[in-house]
């Protein structure tokens, strides 16, 4: 389960805020919160980040800010890769007849602010086919020494009763098709708080190297669903980025 990138890359939206484009290539390992046969996944991923008079790429992201000052701004955006994708192909012996869980894309309306010095407050909240979740998140941007650039950040997402039933409860049909899914799973709304980290360090003015890591819990109640196994989440990782 790559979350492709569940763990909110700000990587993208803060690091490179003052650049017009970037490119870079990501790889490292994340945990599956699933009863899947291997317990972390790695992952080799490309990260553009593109921002032209108001329209910006940023990770898998698309938006458009249609209002906004240096301090407060507004966009609509769209994220194509949300949610906990998995194929049952890829669980345990005895679950593996379950229905295929599918990313989705999400849109909506983020709000961003700027506060004291360095400071960054995003609250959004999107919607799609599968439900719809609100994301809150709060990070500082630290320059350090030697050209060194540290983002610590906190963060929270709260996932509709719709969301989280499709990626964490099982239904009836399940359980008739799977020999260690004795009953069906419902859930109402749950969340996740996490924290994160990224460091990056310019080698030149045009390339520089990053790395990151995420820590995120979700709700005790998933554990109860016959088909998860853990209730965080975590990644590690780093990369290589170009800048002009």
């Amino acid at each position: 389960m790559k979350k492709l990138l569940f763990f909110n890359l700000f990587l993208s939206s803060i690091i490179l805020a003052n650049n017009n484009f970037s490119l870079g290539l990501s790889s490292g390992v994340n945990n599956s919160i699933y009863k899947t046969k291997k317990q972390q996944d790695y992952y080799f991923l490309p990260n553009l980040d593109i921002q032209y008079s108001g329209l910006f790429i940023q990770g898998d992201e698309i938006g458009y800010t249609f209002w906004g000052d240096e301090t407060l701004s507004i966009s609509i955006i769209s994220e194509f890769f949300a949610g906990y994708p998995i194929k049952g192909k890829d669980l345990e012996v005895g679950y593996q007849n379950i229905d295929k869980r599918k990313s989705q894309i999400m849109s909506g309306i983020s709000i961003d602010y700027k506060f004291l010095e360095n400071n960054y407050l995003s609250i959004s909240t999107t919607f799609g086919k599968n439900g719809n979740k609100t994301n809150l998140n709060l990070l500082k941007t630290i320059t350090l020494p030697y050209e060194f650039l540290f983002v610590p950040s906190i963060y929270g997402n709260i996932y509709s009763k719709d969301f989280s039933n499709y990626y964490f409860g099982v239904t009836s049909d399940e359980v008739k098709k799977n020999s260690l899914i004795t009953t069906p799973f419902f859930i109402k709304e749950t969340y996740g708080v996490g924290v994160s980290m990224a460091l990056e360090k310019k080698l030149n003015n045009a390339l520089s190297i990053y790395t990151f890591g995420s820590y995120e819990f979700l709700s005790n109640k998933i554990k109860e669903s016959p088909i998860i196994k853990k209730d965080y989440f975590w990644t590690v990782g780093g990369g290589l980025k170009y800048t002009l």
